[in-house]
Formats: structure tokens, C-alpha cells, sequence
């Protein structure tokens, strides 16, 4: 998974806004899903998303914690995102699938192999 260059990041939060939705995520909160799991990154940035361990993902939630500014439900928001992130997404992701997702949450269809 290539986030390091702006396509590829944009296509990568593409797919997981598109994951959240496919996963009954409201619309409404689909932006703040997308804005934990890049807290997240920002959170590790020495480790790739595939790195990331149930420890980091402690430790971002412990630090959400401790901020006055986020309440109790965001940090149980983060934490879904997160689960999300990592139990339903990272697992199917592959770029070529996800060259560019229409905000509707509809996957483009595959075609098969011949």
C-alpha cells in the first residue's frame, strides 16, 4: 500500500471512506472516520499502517484520552475507525481496485481474468 505520494493517499482514503460506508457507517460521520485513522498515521509515523500493532493503537486512543478537547465518545468513535481500519479494510485492500470510488460507496466492478 503506496500512501506516500498524493494519488496514491487520496485513492487510499478514498477506499477506506468507501469501506466505512459499505459498513453502515452514517454519511455524516464518514468524514471523522477517515480523520481518526490519518490521526492514527500521524500518531506512528516511523511504523506503515501494515506495522501498526493493538499496542499503537492503545497508545493513540490513551493520548486521545488525555486530550480535554475529546470527549468520551470520540475516543469510542476512534476506536471503531480504527477497527474498521484494520479488521475490514487493510485486509481486502488493493490499490487497482480502488482507482477511483464515487462518493455513492459502490466498489467499481471487477472484470474477470481471462
Amino acid at each position: 500500500m503506496d500512501i506516500s505520494n498524493s494519488k496514491g493517499r487520496d485513492g487510499f482514503w478514498e477506499a477506506y471512506r468507501a469501506c466505512a460506508e459499505e459498513n453502515r457507517v452514517p454519511l455524516d460521520r464518514l468524514p471523522f472516520y477517515v480523520n481518526w485513522a490519518k490521526t492514527f498515521v500521524n500518531f506512528i509515523p516511523e511504523k506503515s499502517l501494515k506495522e501498526g500493532t493493538g499496542k499503537d493503537i492503545e497508545a493513540v486512543l490513551a493520548d486521545l484520552a488525555k486530550r480535554p478537547e475529546i470527549a468520551d465518545w470520540q475516543v469510542r468513535q476512534a476506536k471503531q475507525a480504527l477497527r474498521l481500519l484494520y479488521e475490514k479494510f487493510l485486509p481486502d485492500y488493493a490499490p487497482e481496485k480502488h482507482t477511483h470510488i464515487a462518493s455513492l460507496g459502490k466498489r467499481p466492478v471487477q472484470k474477470p481474468i481471462a
